[in-house]
């Protein structure tokens, strides 16, 4: 008996392998991540509303200092940031790059969009990055600034950005 039911089994999978079956996944078709480019003047302003980290005055760290901060433009979210570490550093830049919203009548924060790891081999790195967005919500940026002495001596520092509501 049991014979047949693996029989029966193995068959009615054989049959089902030769069917094509297609697969569905929810796209976000109104999230549009684009490459930009701003002027020094631009960034300044960005940068001057945003966050930034120094390190304590007798710390040993890695990373000495960072700035970063989102604007919108419209419907698009802006995130600008820059990093300065220690000249011994051979790897440095943004791990973990989310960005979060929220509606105004909430108090916690769901995901809307990840950005890609953007790390490069040098001791200091800014970046710029930008994703649409849809009024009515408030929105941040959070990330972790990552650099790399060696195998040994490595640094993360969260960070989150301003807010900005729209």
């Amino acid at each position: 008996m049991t014979k047949i039911i693996k029989s029966i089994l193995v068959i009615v999978l054989c049959l089902i392998s030769f069917f094509n079956v297609q697969a569905f996944a929810f796209e976000k078709n109104d999230i549009e991540v684009q490459d930009i480019f701003l002027s020094q003047d631009k960034i300044n302003e960005i940068l001057a509303k945003g966050n930034t980290y120094t390190a304590p005055e007798r710390a040993t760290g890695l990373i000495f200092d960072g700035a970063f901060s989102i604007n919108n433009d419209y419907k698009l979210l802006q995130f600008v940031a820059l990093m300065d570490c220690d000249p011994d550093v051979i790897r440095c830049g943004f791990e973990d790059i989310i960005v979060q919203r929220r509606a105004s009548s909430s108090d916690s924060w769901s995901f809307y969009y990840q950005f890609d790891d953007d790390i490069v081999d040098y001791c200091s790195h800014s970046t710029i990055k930008a994703v649409t967005t849809v009024k009515g919500y408030e929105y941040r940026v959070i990330c972790t600034l990552y650099a790399k002495k060696n195998f040994f001596s490595v640094q993360r520092i969260f960070v989150e950005t301003n807010i900005i509501a729209w």
